[in-house]
């Protein structure tokens, strides 16, 4: 895996590029990824409200407690199972590792994602720039008024947003 890379990642040798077939392979991966945990739920806002909180705390308070029922099966009734309980216990805390790597991965993606887009739109308003100069092609009209929507101004907002200046060539 590549090493993690901080500030701008601009210049020659950051070049990222997800052709066709390599998103179709990661989309592919991921599938896979979801097929190895048949038992990923999807809930709605509504049920998520419903459900009791667990932070880390809550989560130590669980620990303990499973531990205390193994050591101590008597307490309970019959009909909780120990083991399945102290199986879910550890799934929960390894779903917790999943999340966390899941989490640190989908952070570089959105990271790259700010950055790249950054970095293209500043080009698209350098070309915008270039389009509105007296050297810029003719014949371009249309395409400079539909780019130039992207700078209008709206009623009741305050500045519209300046495109880079582009000094025409002489």
């Amino acid at each position: 895996m590549a090493t993690a890379k901080t500030g701008s990642q601009s210049g020659q040798n950051w070049n990222p590029n997800l052709g066709a077939a390599e998103l179709s392979s990661l989309i592919g991966t991921l599938g896979k990824i979801e097929q190895q945990m048949p038992y990923l739920v999807g809930l709605s806002r509504g049920e998520r409200r419903k459900l009791p909180k667990v932070g880390p705390l809550t989560r130590s308070f669980v620990a303990d407690a499973v531990t205390t029922a193994q050591a101590n099966p008597g307490l309970l009734p019959r009909s909780i199972d120990i083991s399945s309980l102290r199986s879910r216990a550890d799934t929960l805390d390894r779903l917790g590792e999943v999340r966390r790597a899941v989490s640190q991965f989908l952070e570089k993606v959105d990271d790259t994602e700010v950055l790249l887009a950054s970095e293209v739109y500043a080009a698209a308003r350098t070309v915008y720039a270039v389009m509105k100069t007296p050297a810029a092609v003719p014949g371009l009209k249309d395409r400079q008024d539909r780019l130039a929507q992207r700078f209008a101004r709206k009623k009741g907002s305050r500045k519209a947003e300046e495109p880079l200046a582009v000094k025409p060539v002489e």
